[in-house]
């Protein structure tokens, strides 16, 4: 569901990027009355329900997305608080490490710790488990039996 909602949303996105730079071409080469019709169809546009809801849907998942999350594995504890603002502080044992940046893309949740992406799936009971890594502009999947999954506290 969430990977439905995100695709729509990258593709009416990537349809109005499309749509609003041919609209700024028109808008050079036009008097002030078209000036005056093409910012009414763009409000227009705009404004309309589908473009709300997608906004809405996107929005409502980062919600319910940010928050604390908690890794124990052995002696050790792995803790990261993604911000509602897109960004993530993480610990281990308490003691601070990266801070980086998160977004949602493809029902996924992209950690950016500046030297690499993590990739992590959002699961049903609201944890999250690593998938894969983005290192030099490639995606490696991490093997099944090497996934961690951080719970919601």
């Amino acid at each position: 569901m969430y990977k439905l909602k995100a695709s729509i949303f990258l593709l009416v996105l990537f349809a109005g990027s499309i749509l609003a730079l041919s609209t700024l071409v028109e808008l050079a080469n036009s008097t002030p009355s078209q000036k005056t019709t093409i910012h009414k169809t763009m409000n227009w546009m705009f404004d309309r329900p589908a473009i709300r809801v997608l906004v809405r849907c996107e929005n409502k998942l980062k919600v319910e997305v940010a928050g604390t999350y908690e890794l124990k594995e052995g002696e050790n504890t792995y803790r990261g608080v993604l911000l509602e603002n897109g960004t993530v502080e993480t610990t281990v044992n308490g003691e601070a490490q990266l801070k980086g940046k998160w977004e949602i893309m493809d029902g996924e949740v992209y950690l950016d710790r500046g030297i690499y992406v993590m990739i992590l799936s959002i699961n049903p009971d609201g944890s999250l488990t690593r998938m894969a890594k983005i290192e030099d502009g490639k995606r490696i999947d991490i093997p099944k039996e090497e996934r961690k999954t951080y719970r919601k506290i």
